[in-house]
């Protein structure tokens, strides 16, 4: 008998990526007091999501939210369907499994997927607190695992003021890809600029995707130099 589950996740929309003040990431309505993000969803159509705990159920009690997809790099399939939150028991245990390798698709806080608005709604999210230069913030990010491949990466508010090159540890990321929710298409993402700009609280929420050329782990980039300091004057 194929058993399924109720995925264990809670999704909270992105709305659609525009050139504002950044090239890929527009800003949302973040709010430092709790540490949450208030999107709303201006259409239906397709937005991709992270994974936070939801502060309210608004796009569930007005019935928008139709379609669930999460993209899992390790099975290289998606899972999910119609909102009814199941998958089969063997996506299940994968997923599962994913989780408890810290592989960032599966990871509340960090990993996205692909979610189907049938009308407006708004959604708020709470990320947790994790804050950079924490010994918490630093074992997590150091934890992380992207698979070879293409993966949803979301930002966390926790990563103001760093890069995805801050970031990357020892992941070699060959491509990126963002999605734009108003037009219902992918937008056109130069590698360097994806790699180089610095991320802010104003993005939380937002999402990028990267590729990858192999099974990596994400870390801050070291603080030391190739080159030695100079002598004072």
């Amino acid at each position: 008998m194929n058993k399924k589950f109720i995925l264990p996740i809670s999704l909270v929309l992105l709305v659609g990526l525009a050139v504002f003040v950044s090239a890929y990431y527009r800003p949302s309505s973040y709010d430092a007091s709790d540490n949450s993000v208030t999107f709303n969803i201006p259409k239906a159509g397709w937005y991709v999501i992270p994974f936070a705990s939801p502060n309210n159920q608004d796009c569930v009690n007005k019935g928008s939210i139709k379609a669930v997809w999460i993209w899992s790099p390790t099975s290289k399939k998606y899972i999910g369907g119609k909102y009814d939150g199941q998958i089969s028991s063997e996506d299940r245990a994968q997923f599962e499994s994913d989780k408890s390798s810290k592989y960032l698709y599966s990871l509340e806080n960090f990993g996205g997927g692909w979610v189907y608005f049938s009308k407006p709604c708004e959604y708020k999210v709470r990320f947790s607190p994790y804050s950079p230069g924490t010994g918490e913030f630093e074992s997590t990010l150091g934890q992380l695992k992207l698979i070879k491949g293409w993966n949803f990466f979301v930002v966390n508010p926790a990563y103001d003021g760093k890069s995805l090159n801050d970031l990357k540890g020892d992941c070699n990321i060959i491509q990126t890809a963002a999605w734009d929710a108003d037009t219902q298409n992918w937008m056109n993402t130069n590698l360097n600029t994806a790699l180089s700009e610095k991320l802010q609280k104003s993005f939380s929420g937002e999402h990028l995707l990267v590729k990858v050329s192999e099974t990596c782990t994400m870390g801050l980039a070291s603080s030391t130099s190739e080159q030695p300091p100079t002598i004072p004057n």
